[in-house]
């Protein structure tokens, strides 16, 4: 009669799963103690400013002006003023940059580097970053770009970031790919598209990347004349653009028209400037004139 052949019973197996969890558990917790050293390492350089640039911690209520060679770690938020502009790059290690355009605020909400990998989360309250998110041989770099709406996740690829007041969120992808994702559904953009998400989430249809901004103003006409009272603005742009009108947001609808209100003394200008996720940037000025006109004048005879 052939013999049957050995089966191993949970007690045989049992001493060399335990060997293998004991090998293992060093490397886990070594991965966890790099991961959590990197959290409170300062990775990110302030290598170009350009006008007013302002830096918080975590934890902290006041701003406060940096410069080049400042340094941003998890947790730092960064904000650029009306006519502000910062470049930001990882450490030499990483090619990866962050142009941070004008009327900007964003929080470095993750940041984590175990070995060859690196985990980066930006995230943006408001206005426009475009980022390139390099990897080399050396070094893979998931990146994830958040806005109110929606996020971006991309390796490898130059991907912008438009939040709008009402946190419309629109993303564009100049280099290779992107993974979007909105309220419980995601869609991958390639290069040379864009797509909007509205403030709840959902996510609009894709679109070619323009690679200019038109920006026109119907009201006020050059040379309006200025007084007390507020002074209308409207105007067109592309949709999903960001609008700041005198350095502060307006609402931009889905077809690009915007309106806002801004209160401006003779001689002084009203500034619109326009830019979308790609970087592009337009630019309107109108100024203002006293009321020269003689006052008109009445006289009753009894």
């Amino acid at each position: 009669m052939p013999r049957l052949p050995l089966i191993r019973t949970d007690t045989d197996i049992r001493a060399p799963l335990r060997a293998t969890v004991l090998v293992l558990l060093p490397f886990v917790g070594a991965w966890s103690l790099a991961a959590r050293a990197a959290e409170g390492q300062r990775l990110i350089t302030v290598t170009g400013v350009r006008g007013q640039v302002q830096v918080r911690g975590p934890g902290a209520t006041s701003w406060t002006p940096t410069a080049v060679g400042g340094r941003l770690g998890q947790g730092d938020s960064l904000r650029t003023s009306a006519a502000g502009e910062a470049l930001l790059t990882l450490d030499n290690r990483d090619p990866s940059t962050l142009r941070v355009l004008e009327g900007t605020e964003l929080t470095v909400a993750r940041l984590a580097v175990q070995g060859s990998r690196r985990d980066t989360e930006i995230q943006v309250r408001r206005g426009v970053v475009r980022g390139a998110f390099r990897s080399t041989a050396a070094l893979v770099h998931e990146f994830l770009l958040r806005g109110p709406a929606g996020s971006a996740r991309a390796r490898g690829a130059e991907v912008g970031i438009a939040v709008g007041p009402d946190d419309s969120t629109t993303f564009c992808v100049l280099d290779g790919e992107a993974e979007i994702l909105g309220a419980g559904a995601g869609e991958r953009l390639v290069s040379g598209r864009q797509i909007t998400l509205s403030p709840t989430g959902q996510i609009g249809t894709a679109g070619p990347v323009s690679r200019r901004l038109d920006l026109t103003l119907s009201r006020p006409q050059p040379g309006f004349v200025a007084g007390a009272e507020a002074v209308q603005v409207l105007g067109r742009t592309a949709p999903g653009a960001l609008v700041l009108v005198n350095g502060r947001p307006a609402a931009v609808d889905v077809a690009g028209q915007f309106r806002a209100e801004a209160r401006v003394a003779p001689g002084k200008q009203i500034l619109v400037v326009a830019l979308d996720a790609a970087g592009n940037r337009a630019r309107v000025v109108a100024v203002a004139r006293a009321d020269v006109a003689p006052p008109h004048l009445s006289l009753d005879v009894p």
